[in-house]
C-alpha cells in the first residue's frame, strides 16, 4: 500500500490544482509520484491510479494551453521535423517510411523492460482522432467509440499475437 506521505503529497497536488489550476511543476510532481508508487513503494494499483490521473491532467493542460489534443501537437511536431530528426527517428526505429511508425512504436513498447505494455486499440488499428475514447474538458460525447469485430483483421490479430509471444507479454 502507498505510504501516507505519498498519498498526502498527491492530495496536496489535487488541492493545488483545485485552487490554482494545472501548472507544469505540479504535473512533474504528479508524474514523480507515479514513479514512487510503482517503483519505490511497489504499489502498482495506486501507481496506475496516479498514472491515469496524470494522463487526464496532461491532456486537459494541453487542451487549455493550446486548444488541441496531445496527438494534434504530435502530428504538428512530426510534420515540422527537420530531415535530420526524421532520419534519426527512422534509423532508431529501423524503418524506411512514415507509415511504419505506429507499428515500430508499438514494437518498442512491447520490447521495453516495463512490467506492463498498454496499447490502445485505436493505435493498434492505426485510427485517428475520430476514434478517440474521450476529449478532455468536454461532456456528453465521451466513451462512445466501440470496436467492431470486422475492424481487427486476422492478419493484425496474428501480428499482435506474435508480438506477445516474442516479447513474452
Amino acid at each position: 500500500m502507498a505510504s501516507d506521505n505519498l498519498m498526502g503529497a498527491v492530495s496536496s497536488y489535487e488541492k493545488f490544482i483545485e485552487q490554482h489550476g494545472i501548472e507544469e511543476p505540479v504535473l512533474d510532481a504528479y508524474i514523480e509520484a507515479c514513479k514512487v508508487a510503482i517503483h519505490t513503494e511497489r504499489d502498482v494499483e495506486y501507481g496506475l491510479q496516479c498514472t491515469k490521473r496524470s494522463k487526464e491532467l496532461i491532456e486537459r493542460f494541453c487542451m487549455e494551453k493550446t486548444g488541441g489534443t496531445i496527438w494534434d501537437l504530435e502530428k504538428f511536431a512530426f510534420a515540422n521535423k527537420t530531415e535530420y530528426e526524421l532520419a534519426y527517428l527512422y534509423e532508431y526505429l529501423n524503418i524506411s517510411s512514415q507509415e511504419e511508425i505506429p507499428d515500430a512504436l508499438i514494437r518498442c513498447a512491447y520490447a521495453s523492460i516495463a512490467d506492463i505494455a498498454v496499447i490502445q486499440m485505436q493505435d493498434l488499428l492505426k485510427l485517428g482522432n475520430e476514434a478517440r475514447m474521450n476529449a478532455p474538458s468536454t461532456v456528453g460525447y465521451n466513451w462512445r467509440w466501440r470496436l467492431n469485430k470486422e475492424q481487427l483483421a486476422e492478419s493484425r490479430r496474428a501480428w499482435i499475437r506474435n508480438l506477445a509471444a516474442v516479447y513474452r507479454r
